[in-house]
């Protein structure tokens, strides 16, 4: 993402998480079958797949398993959802409600504050802890085992989960996060923060070495897209990932569109990326006064980060 035409990081096939790590969602088929929640798929490619309709679909799926009267771990839910993490965050980026918009002349601006955003915490608040069939954890490794012993119907997760958690799960079908309702034309998704990406230390310095570096770089993404990206993109994700042809096809979309904002990936734990999440783990409405409380922190923190690319010889 870049600054009026600079770029410290870049993405490239060689960096092969950004794709591994971008967010999605799972739905275990059977269970959607035996709960009458109709075709996910044609739900989805009808540009029906809304949080209003992830709402509905699951508030009424529960059951005490363990009969202890609470609602806890280990019962069956519609959703298994990570509060604690950028698994929620990224529902901003999925509601076209992004942190930075990008000016006609290449510059940003602190957009984050937009009219729905109050809504959009009040109603995610409303899917993880008044929803009764949401189970609604910090911890990422409780929402996957829950799904993965399938006791909810969907969960959030990233691509790269295919393999790496639900690699087993033969009844699983893949489909994007939803989108914030069927006005808005595309779904979209995001990368999780922890994925590689491409810099050139300060170290290189003289002209030799800055081509050098650009070659190798370039080298090594190109020797990825023709060795290992076949092998991992079509052999590992599409071939053991996919168990069926439309995740397949949804495999395409949703890393077709991926979005990478200025505001998330140069964030550094002191910017607006993480606002929204900290509201819906908390079960807080107030955006609007807590946006107040910290714009002004933010619009410097940013403010800096703009002066620093302006200044860049």
């Amino acid at each position: 993402s870049t600054y009026n035409g600079i770029a410290f990081f870049a993405v490239g096939d060689y960096a092969l998480t950004a794709m591994a790590y971008t967010f999605c969602m799972y739905f275990n088929k059977t269970l959607a079958e035996e709960y009458a929640l109709g075709d996910i798929y044609q739900t989805v490619l009808n540009g029906e797949w809304t949080l209003g309709k992830l709402t509905e679909l699951s508030k009424d799926i529960y059951s005490d398993l363990n009969g202890n009267s609470n609602a806890d771990e280990d019962d069956f839910y519609g959703l298994s959802m990570r509060t604690g993490g950028t698994h929620t965050a990224a529902f901003q980026w999925a509601f076209d409600n992004p942190i930075m918009r990008r000016n006609s002349d290449g510059t940003l601006t602190l957009a984050l504050n937009t009219e729905k955003m109050p809504e959009i915490v009040v109603q995610l608040n409303n899917l993880a802890h008044d929803n009764p069939g949401t189970y609604a954890t910090s911890d990422r490794d409780t929402s996957y085992d829950i799904f993965m012993e399938e006791r909810a119907v969907f969960c959030m997760g990233e691509v790269g989960n295919s393999l790496s958690y639900f690699g087993d799960m033969n009844d699983i079908g893949l489909i994007p996060y939803p989108k914030w309702n069927v006005e808005q034309t595309e779904y979209h998704t995001m990368s999780n923060g922890a994925h590689d990406v491409l810099a050139v230390p300060k170290s290189i310095n003289t002209e030799a070495e800055m081509e050098l570096t650009g070659a190798v770089t370039e080298a090594l993404c190109a020797q990825t897209y023709m060795l290992v990206m076949p092998e991992y993109y079509s052999r590992a994700l599409k071939y053991q990932g996919m168990k069926d042809e439309i995740s397949s096809q949804i495999l395409d979309m949703i890393l077709a569109i991926r979005v990478f904002d200025f505001g998330f990936i140069y964030n550094s734990w002191s910017g607006a990326a993480f606002l929204m999440q900290e509201l819906v783990a908390a079960n807080n409405d107030n955006w609007a006064s807590t946006w107040k409380r910290n714009e002004g922190s933010y619009k410097r923190y940013y403010q800096n980060l703009f002066n620093f690319f302006d200044n860049y010889q």
